[in-house]
């Protein structure tokens, strides 16, 4: 039994994979933030719908780590994919560059490319994460110098 959320763009162009479905549950149009990347919407379905699993696909909520976290809290809806501190880590650019160069991963210079983690540790902790950002315009201008020019900010 599959059952999936469907905007009114798929279902007017009668998209395959709700073709291939059991049964839909519709959802709002437009920006994903009201359908498709929505984790209260995606899992108050689940409930509704009795489902035993969430399957987030890719982009949209597949990259939210609160989607296997609200999964969790409902005690009856598994998340298919990484848990919530992996999904963390590797969805956030900053952490995951922290995770890949305390690894071995060669990265290029950036303001964090000092913090390293021990290695197969896969959460980045909020005070280490910290330490990557860049909190005044001295501390921007010390690691543009020590980076070098040209470089870009982003």
């Amino acid at each position: 039994q599959m059952t999936v959320l469907a905007s009114p763009e798929d279902m007017g162009v009668n998209a395959e994979f709700i073709r291939l479905s059991n049964q839909h549950f519709e959802v709002p149009g437009g920006s994903n933030a009201n359908n498709y990347a929505n984790v209260e919407l995606i899992v108050g379905a689940a409930v509704q719908y009795q489902c035993e699993a969430v399957y987030p696909g890719w982009g949209h909520a597949s990259e939210n780590p609160s989607l296997p976290r609200e999964c969790k809290k409902t005690g009856s809806v598994t998340f298919l994919g990484p848990e919530e501190g992996a999904m963390f880590a590797l969805g956030d650019k900053i952490a995951s560059t922290i995770v890949a160069q305390s690894n071995g991963v060669p990265t290029v210079a950036w303001s964090g490319d000092a913090i390293r983690l021990p290695i197969n540790t896969f959460h980045v902790p909020d005070d280490v994460y910290r330490q990557a950002h860049i909190a005044s315009p001295e501390e921007c201008e010390e690691v543009c110098q020590r980076i070098g020019f040209p470089l870009m900010i982003k």
